[in-house]
């Protein structure tokens, strides 16, 4: 569980590794201390992340992932809903583009998201690749 809290933490870019804490809402959690898994208060932060201005298309993310948080929601499911928002992220790192240190450019869409990648080797790089 730990782990997993860890990844939805990091997502939300609240992570202060270096000193083993993260931030919740202005507070400072040690991992143990983190309640995405059992608060809803805690996880819907999250999803609202997830689902707001979410351009699946663009960024290869299946709309699978955005039913089954959708589903949780809607059982009030908080394993559930947790569980998908898990998938919903780690799908994304999958997915997540990253430069090189040769970039000559990229082709990017009207959000910002990479759509094509070029190399000083002049070959093309989508993000799948």
């Amino acid at each position: 569980m730990r782990e997993n809290n860890k990844i939805i933490a990091e997502f939300m870019q609240k992570s202060f590794e270096g000193f083993g804490l993260y931030d919740y809402n202005g507070k400072h959690y040690k991992l143990y201390e983190l309640k995405f898994h059992k608060s809803w208060d805690w996880l819907m932060a999250v999803i609202k992340k997830c689902l707001i201005g979410q351009t699946e298309v663009s960024r290869g993310l299946t709309n699978t992932n955005v039913s089954e948080i959708l589903d949780g929601l809607c059982y009030q499911d908080i394993s559930r809903t947790y569980k998908a928002v898990l998938e919903f992220i780690k799908e994304q790192k999958e997915t997540e583009y990253k430069t090189c240190d040769k970039c000559s450019y990229d082709n990017i869409d009207d959000n910002g998201d990479v759509l094509e990648h070029y190399c000083e080797d002049d070959e093309l790089y989508t993000p799948n690749n």
